[in-house]
């Protein structure tokens, strides 16, 4: 993809979002250019924080998605799994499963050991999750309110949200409409950008 259309489409509605307020991103799981979105420095730091102004943001990984850079074989290991995505501009690592040895920014003290990451890197992820915390006034009232276990968590309510996630299951019919036959389609539309 070129960069002409990597801006005018891809990229346009994350100006807007910056543009409107918007503090915080999630990469996609695919490569630009061959990089990594979680590794790509251009991206995350370049773009988004520079050209769209989004300074303080909060750039969170998908489930294990620094870890990928292993099977991407953008890294060797999770240690520079981990420093790639901190370096890039990645602040918290969604971390999946109960595995924690798999959980990449578990491994970035290893990775500043091991040199492939420096202090004033890592002090800015965290400074960027700070403050956010901060922004959202998290620590003048913290949403814990202990007092509502009971009300919130009890059988009523369980009941409650199960009755609603049956309600909202949708069992769709096939008629035989599905798999569409080639010689029924007219035509199909097609959006350029």
């Amino acid at each position: 993809m070129n960069e002409r259309t990597l801006r005018e489409v891809y990229l346009k509605p994350w100006k807007a979002f910056a543009q409107a307020g918007g503090r915080g991103a999630m990469p996609a799981h695919n490569t630009i250019n061959n990089i990594p979105c979680h590794s790509n420095v251009w991206l995350l730091d370049t773009v988004f924080r520079g050209e769209f102004g989004i300074e303080y943001g909060v750039t969170i990984s998908d489930c294990n998605d620094i870890g990928v850079l292993v099977d991407y074989r953008a890294a060797a290991n999770l240690s520079q799994a981990a420093a790639l995505g901190a370096i890039a501009g990645v602040d918290l690592d969604l971390m999946c499963g109960s595995d924690v040895d798999k959980f990449s920014y578990v491994h970035l003290m290893e990775a500043l050991k091991e040199g492939l990451v420096n202090e004033t890197t890592i002090d800015r992820r965290v400074m960027d999750v700070l403050a956010a915390k901060f922004a959202a006034g998290l620590f003048d009232s913290p949403l814990t309110n202990e007092s509502l276990q009971n009300e919130l968590n009890n059988a009523t309510r369980r009941q409650l949200a199960l009755s609603l996630a049956e309600e909202g299951i949708v069992l769709v019919q096939n008629n035989g409409t599905l798999p569409v036959q080639q010689d029924n389609l007219k035509k199909v539309p097609s959006y350029d950008a």
